[in-house]
């Protein structure tokens, strides 16, 4: 847990000593990507604090669909980054098992005196071990197969979707990976930035979705 914090602490670093040094240089030839919700980083401090000390913490979470609006009590083991956006995995009391939270729709954040009494059964790389993205799926991963053209071959080559991926034929037009992660909608996303270069042969279920998806954005654009 703490390498991920020592990793976290040294971007935000390097991005500070790097700003710093433009401003004295008073150049503009390097570019951070950047957060853009502030919010989200005032809690870091607060809940950085809680993990160091093994400390429970509680606060009222808005949910992103309904926008309903509930106190949760937390076990914080993890603070994970993810597009700019950051987020805090523990043990929720409630629900009984491992919750990932955005900081950007947390507020009321205190931190409880009370310690943690589950963080031994946590591991952060075996929770996002057949994940993309922040979502964390049920059940078993599946082996999604699908065909890239060569041009986004090469991308997904150079930068893979996941450490499972996995070339299993090439072809003079297409190439096959093959992946086993957990069929999120972070991966429903990422397939369908790549448009028609992009074809899922397996599982049914995944093609079955975006053919949905496709066939809803071919209607708007009708």
């Amino acid at each position: 847990i703490f390498n991920q914090f020592e990793f976290a602490m040294q971007k935000i670093l390097d991005r500070v000593e790097a700003s710093h040094q433009l401003q004295t240089l008073d150049a503009d030839f390097i570019q951070c990507e950047q957060g853009s919700n502030e919010i989200s980083q005032s809690y870091l401090n607060q809940l950085m604090a809680a993990i160091q000390d093994r400390l429970q913490v509680k606060f009222v979470y808005q949910n992103f669909v309904g926008g309903q609006k509930k106190e949760r009590k937390l076990e914080p083991y993890l603070l994970k980054e993810y597009r700019n956006r950051w987020y805090v995995i523990g043990f929720d009391w409630e629900k009984e098992k491992v919750i990932t939270y955005a900081l950007d729709r947390i507020e009321d954040l205190e931190v409880l005196s009370e310690k943690h009494v589950h963080e031994k059964d946590f591991d952060p790389e075996q929770f996002f071990q057949h994940t993309i993205g922040i979502t964390v799926g049920d059940g078993n991963p599946e082996k999604v197969v699908f065909k890239a053209d060569n041009i986004a071959s090469k991308y997904i080559t150079s930068q893979p979707l996941h450490e499972s991926q996995k070339i299993i034929k090439e072809g003079k037009s297409r190439t096959t990976f093959e992946l086993n992660v957990w069929i999120t909608e972070e991966l429903i996303r990422l397939i369908l930035s790549y448009g028609g270069a992009i074809e899922v042969k397996s599982p049914k279920s995944l093609r079955t979705e975006l053919k949905k998806r496709v066939a809803i954005m071919v209607n708007l654009y009708s």
